[in-house]
């Protein structure tokens, strides 16, 4: 709709009334195999770029004192769809808890983690990016965790107390072992193979801050005949400073669409 109206591809009509009036200058766009710009998908900005669009929209449009998106459409970018929901046009809304208070954010979130996160309160912007292509949700907690890691560091939240209505930490995690579900990556040696480590990709429903693990490894005969690529899984300990494999046994592969434990 935005080519029949202007007359110009949309690749040409962005650099004109978004990308140049923002001063990016490195940029590219991919076009499917017809040429054509495809709006879904293919544009690639340096993080600080990103971060300029994620400053004009936290500005209600403007840069540098020149309106470059109108307020109102801004405004309709950052609102739900419905009422109560965490989705609006092209843009998510979420919080983070940061010592019992609730921070809101706006997102723009991307295939892979490429995320652009605004924080209204703080007038803060925080990009993000990652190459975790279709790797589900594992990439979000992660990502989530480090915008939480971020807003606890500003001057506003550094220093503080966490209050009486923190959510407490789940039972589970002072109950012992857990076993998770994840995929066997590698195994690696140090000081000469005398420490040995698993390295496991954990599965994407663990409600984990963090995609990958590296275990220390004091029984070799755990890992021995688990091949690389093996769905599995663990459990393990925090011994001696060190996150400890203390079991784990191989297992079918989660098939999609199916129940997966």
């Amino acid at each position: 709709m935005l080519e029949e109206r202007t007359g110009q591809s949309l690749e040409a009509y962005a650099r004109q009334r978004l990308f140049e009036p923002l001063g990016l200058r490195d940029w590219e766009w991919v076009n499917d195999v017809r040429g054509r710009t495809r709006a879904y998908t293919g544009l690639r900005l340096r993080p600080r770029d990103v971060a300029r669009i994620g400053r004009m929209v936290l500005q209600g449009g403007r840069w540098e004192g020149r309106q470059i998106v109108p307020q109102p459409w801004v405004q309709t970018l950052l609102s739900p769809c419905k009422p109560g929901e965490e989705y609006g046009h092209h843009w998510w809304l979420g919080s983070v808890w940061v010592h019992g208070q609730q921070v809101g954010w706006h997102g723009a979130l991307g295939n892979g983690g490429q995320r652009l996160f605004v924080v209204p309160s703080l007038d803060l912007v925080v990009v993000m990016t990652a190459g975790e292509y279709n790797g589900g949700r594992s990439i979000g907690r992660a990502q989530q965790h480090l915008l939480q890691q971020v807003v606890a560091a500003t001057s506003e939240h550094a220093g503080k107390q966490a209050a009486a209505t923190t959510p407490a930490p789940a039972a589970a995690a002072q109950a012992g072992p857990v076993e998770m579900r994840a995929i066997k990556q590698s195994i690696t040696e140090e000081d000469g193979g005398a420490r040995v480590y698993v390295h496991l990709k954990v599965a994407p429903g663990a409600n984990l801050p963090f995609t990958t693990l590296r275990l220390r490894v004091r029984d070799k005969a755990l890992v021995a005949g688990l091949r690389n690529g093996a769905s599995v899984k663990f459990s393990a300990e925090r011994i001696d400073g060190e996150n400890t494999l203390m079991a784990i046994r191989a297992v079918p592969a989660c098939v999609r669409f199916q129940p997966c434990d």
